[in-house]
């Protein structure tokens, strides 16, 4: 049913994930024509009492706090703009308008604007950070630290993320996680006590043709 609504769209194949561990659903995608795109994994840093969480900001530069400062909403839009395409694929294309950067990095339920920290040289946004709700109410999940190319290895990116930290614990989480790319800036977030607890692969696969649960799928994804 959902090859047939996806067909109807122009679609011409799914991307889905399953945990790297669960070899029930890899086998089941992999029956069906799907194969491998990516690999990420997920590391977790619990929030304990007697860890130093103060950021360390650069020299000249300032941190703020989107939910203290909304008019900030516009610079963030700038440095996403100008990064995001360097993601490509769907998270490539979510920064082309102010609106759909909006929906998407903030326009969620479960973001949390205060946990929203941006990094100023002056008035100019040169970086943020953004973070989610879980389920599981004493978990967040780190989401998108997004940081200029000419500031980038500054410190920017760990001061941007110490600062989530020290703010989810203030505010009774207990434990944080992200999720990365293999290949992704694991360094930073291994340098602040965060460690490897999951990983997952992301599929790519052919529509089903009608009536079809197995076999050869000819219709492929571009």
């Amino acid at each position: 049913a959902a090859s047939e609504h996806a067909r109807r769209r122009g679609k011409l194949g799914f991307e889905c994930e399953a945990f790297a561990d669960d070899l029930h659903s890899i086998a089941f995608l992999e029956r069906r024509g799907f194969v491998e795109h990516a690999r990420f994994r997920q590391y977790g840093l619990d929030l304990s009492p007697g860890r130093d969480l103060d950021p360390e900001v650069p020299s000249g530069l300032e941190l703020a706090w989107l939910v203290e400062r909304p008019s900030l909403v516009a610079g963030m839009y700038e440095v996403a703009a100008a990064t995001y395409p360097e993601l490509g694929g769907y998270i490539g294309r979510q920064a082309e308008t102010l609106v759909e950067w909006q929906v998407y990095e903030l326009g969620s339920s479960n973001a949390m604007l205060d946990l929203t920290p941006v990094m100023l040289c002056g008035a100019q946004v040169v970086g943020f950070s953004t973070a989610r709700r879980l389920v599981d109410a004493g978990t967040a999940e780190l989401r998108m630290v997004s940081v200029r190319s000419e500031w980038r290895r500054r410190g920017v990116a760990r001061a941007l993320v110490q600062a989530q930290l020290g703010a989810a614990r203030d505010r009774g989480f207990r434990r944080l996680v992200v999720w990365l790319c293999e290949g992704g800036p694991a360094g930073l977030y291994r340098g602040l006590g965060f460690e490897p607890v999951a990983a997952c692969i992301v599929f790519r696969g052919p529509l089903l043709q009608r009536g079809e649960t197995h076999g050869s799928p000819t219709s492929r994804p571009e």
